[in-house]
């Protein structure tokens, strides 16, 4: 399993922000590239991890009895349970192939019955083209800020806007201001002790 972005960026995050941000640009400039480049090398028709789930799946099959109930329709046997799969709603009735899209192993061991190929029967989500067309796209490369363009334009602030309404011409009071004397706070928070017991 790949690790996780915080994981990812975690040396980055201790540096200012422009560098933070260009440091982090450039790791997912590499990291588009080598995804890309390693499904391409790859001949399966599912992502890799995906290929491992179901090869789990695969294993835990062998202990299931499918019996055909109708063209699509099976009654799975696995121990003391039963579960019933249809292969064209893509349903079985442990809910797992449902939420996941990935086949199982209920649904593989009718799969197995029919003798189809289980990677067929995967969300095209998890597939090598869906994968292929997320990484599709690259990150352009930049050069450092010493080979950026100059620009003579003055820095202006955003123009103010005032809001509608007459303006308040008294100032925002603390909550814990006394309304009596104007600029003293109230003993609100304060410790009091009693001056004989403490």
């Amino acid at each position: 399993m790949g690790e996780t972005f915080n994981a990812f960026t975690i040396n980055a995050r201790s540096k200012h922000l422009l560098y933070m941000l260009e440091d982090i640009r450039t790791m997912l400039m590499q990291r588009w590239v080598k995804k890309r480049m390693e499904m391409e090398a790859s001949t399966t028709i599912v992502c890799p991890n995906i290929q491992a789930r179901l090869e789990k799946e695969k294993e835990k099959a062998a202990y299931c009895t499918p019996l055909l109930s109708n063209v699509n329709q099976y009654q799975v046997k696995d121990g003391l349970d039963k579960v019933k799969v249809d292969l064209a709603k893509r349903t079985c009735t442990c809910r797992k192939w449902d939420a996941t899209g990935i086949p199982c192993y209920h649904v593989v061991a009718a799969i197995f019955d029919i003798h189809a190929l289980v990677e067929d029967y995967v969300h095209p989500m998890y597939k090598r083209e869906a994968y292929l067309r997320s990484y599709n796209y690259s990150i352009a490369p930049r050069p450092r800020e010493r080979h950026w363009p100059k620009v003579e334009q003055p820095m202006i602030p955003p123009p103010i806007k005032i809001g509608p309404g007459r303006p308040r011409r008294k100032r925002r009071r603390d909550p814990h201001e006394d309304p009596k004397k104007s600029g003293k706070l109230t003993k609100h928070g304060l410790e009091v002790t009693y001056s004989i017991c403490k």
